[in-house]
């Protein structure tokens, strides 16, 4: 499935967040992505099993329906994003761009 996509790299998500620059503008698979929120239309604040925060956009609105809840996807690295945090504060998140889910 990850050859169709021509996804380079396998990932639990954690390099993307330290570094995604080595991997920009390439597709990869990131294992186990826990949603936590939409925070507007096709763009989903997720985490990795470690807690660190992804920005996912492009996402079908339909592909989570509630926090918690986990898949593996297929994405494309973007680089980085400035967001929001929970309260309002300025952040950067490691921004991908979504291209499947993977089974």
């Amino acid at each position: 499935m990850l050859a169709k996509f021509r996804a380079s790299h396998v990932s639990s998500g954690d390099d993307l967040h330290d570094n995604p620059f080595k991997l920009q503008g390439q597709a990869v698979g990131v294992m186990d992505i826990r949603f936590k929120r939409m925070i507007e239309a096709g763009v989903a604040v997720c985490e990795t099993r470690n807690g660190q925060e992804l920005l996912v956009s492009s996402l079908p609105v339909d592909s989570f329906s509630q926090a918690g809840e986990s898949k593996s996807l297929v994405v494309k690295v973007i680089g980085t994003q400035p967001a929001k945090n929970a309260m309002g504060g300025p952040i950067t998140l490691t921004h991908l761009e979504y291209v499947a889910v993977l089974p």
